[in-house]
């Protein structure tokens, strides 16, 4: 998994790499432009507009302006910086691109290319884009080409996601050396486009840290990476029974949302649990046998703390909460399980607002050394930690450990995209899109992670996994049909293909 650094950890490991270790501003600089000429190779296009800075950002501009003129690519470069500003680097490529017949441009507002290129900006800016920037930025985001963003694009905040007064809307960004928190939280999923990386030759945090070059603040996030969820897949032995591979029961369902349950089942059914059974109200029971035979199903109805008590000996997860009302039974049914549950406890949507107004039952299950995941969306997370929707605490990864260790939870911080944090660790996912904001989505996960909890033997893992399934099951079935299209049974269809690639 990759790390995720503000913009002042960058700088740092920046530092270290060219300071200590000893590679030269102007290979990292190489290796950033061809990781791009390489991608650009592989689109279809024959003419180029390069917006380049007076930073390094730019001079990676200017290095790839000239790569590709070289190359036979119709390129125009407009230096938008400062000239009194020029970084020694930049200076040097400036005048090489000149020198090699390059072409740079003042008037612009006239171009037309296939790509544009922003290499304006990069990190560490904190303020509102003006004069040139700013400019710019508009004239790009006007234009109907397809725009390539070089490590981030220029208007978006490096550390916070947030648009400093405008920002480029990228199709393709490509991120040097480490991830950075701004391409994921607040508005940056919204501008950078497909998100690709490349070390550029930046050594990674963890050799700098192992081989004492120097000491970098600690790395607060990781992402999530596809290549890295195979390994974290519990191993199906041979021998294994629908014992081994997880009981879970699912305590959902109500006379008015009869589907919460059945999502919730057919989530932990699709990523292998062994026994999946609901306890719901009595009005859904057969409604879900015939839509799911394999299911085992009971009524919570009236049911006694005696028989919840052998329902919990029988299971090794427990999944709480969706589609459960906010009835007096429901209460019951959630505080009871809350506080009696020895086994895995995963608390969903009415199981999370009933919780809401009782996190003192959070504190003692802690106290009693019981595991629990909860799984609130932004306005959920705002009820349970009595904080402001507007100050997006939900992506504060500080908040969120420190939630996560007083009240003893895996959090998994649901939005465009996911945080899943512990007292110690955190981790952001970074795929998923916009057809998985529909309802139904969310319960599906909480099965998901209820269906993964037993045979992984880590919840920390079984929720970066199910999260990640979930995701890239959503991307997969986008693909499939499209983001407006993604129904229930599409979004299941593709955890189970997600599941199934990449478990061969």
């Amino acid at each position: 998994m990759k790390t995720v650094l503000t913009s002042k950890q960058m700088k740092l490991l920046e530092k270290v790499t060219i300071e200590q270790i000893g590679i030269p501003s102007l290979v990292l600089i190489e290796k950033a432009a061809g990781a791009a000429y390489k991608l650009i190779e592989c689109m279809k296009v024959k003419t180029v507009l390069v917006f380049a800075g007076n930073g390094n950002n730019g001079s990676d501009g200017y290095f790839l302006a000239d790569m590709l003129n070289k190359s036979g690519y119709k390129v125009k470069l407009v230096f938008t910086g400062n000239e009194d500003k020029r970084t020694k680097e930049n200076e040097i490529l400036s005048k090489r691109f000149i020198d090699n017949g390059g072409i740079q441009i003042e008037n612009y507002l006239e171009e037309k290319a296939d790509l544009y290129v922003d290499a304006m900006l990069g990190i560490g800016i904190s303020r509102d884009l003006e004069g040139k920037y700013l400019e710019a930025v508009k004239y790009i985001n006007g234009l109907k080409g397809k725009v390539l963003a070089l490590d981030i694009p220029t208007g978006l905040n490096s550390d916070t996601g947030k648009v400093q007064g405008e920002a480029i809307k990228a199709d393709y960004t490509i991120c040097f050396g480490s991830y950075k928190k701004g391409l994921f939280l607040g508005e940056g999923p919204d501008y950078t486009g497909r998100l690709l990386f490349d070390s550029a030759g930046i050594f990674p945090l963890e050799y700098v840290e192992n081989n004492g070059y120097t000491d970098i603040p600690e790395c607060e996030l990781k992402c999530i990476e596809e290549d890295d969820i195979a390994s974290l897949l519990y191993e199906r032995k041979v021998t294994g029974n629908k014992g081994t591979f997880g009981k879970v029961i699912i305590i959902a369902g109500s006379k008015e949302m009869k589907g919460a349950a059945l999502l919730a089942s057919r989530g932990a059914m699709a990523v292998g649990a062994g026994m999946v059974k609901i306890l719901t109200d009595k009005e859904c029971e057969n409604a879900y046998l015939s839509v799911a035979p394999e299911l085992m199903c009971g009524i919570y109805n009236d049911i006694s703390d005696d028989k919840l008590d052998r329902e919990f000996d029988w299971c090794n997860t427990v999944v709480i909460g969706p589609g459960l009302s906010q009835s007096e039974e429901a209460f019951r049914l959630v505080e009871y399980t809350v506080n009696n549950c020895p086994k895995t406890v995963v608390v969903d949507a009415d199981g999370l607002n009933i919780l809401a107004d009782n996190m003192k039952w959070l504190l003692e299950r802690k106290e009693k050394g019981y595991q629990t995941i909860i799984t609130p969306h932004p306005m959920e997370f705002t009820r349970l930690f009595n904080v402001n929707i507007k100050d997006r605490k939900y992506e504060d990864v500080s908040f969120l450990k420190e939630m996560a260790s007083k009240y003893g939870v895996i959090l998994v911080a649901k939005n465009a995209r996911t945080i899943i944090a512990s007292d110690s660790e955190c981790f952001i996912n970074r795929y998923g899109n916009s057809g998985l904001g529909r309802a139904g989505s969310g319960d599906i996960l909480s099965g998901v992670i209820g269906g993964l909890s037993y045979p992984c033997h880590d919840n920390m893992k079984a929720a970066v996994l199910a999260v990640a399934f979930h995701a890239l099951g959503g991307d997969r079935a986008a693909k499939k049909y499209s983001e407006y299209t993604l129904t229930s049974d599409r979004i299941i269809e593709g955890i189970m293909e997600t599941v199934e690639a990449l478990a061969k």
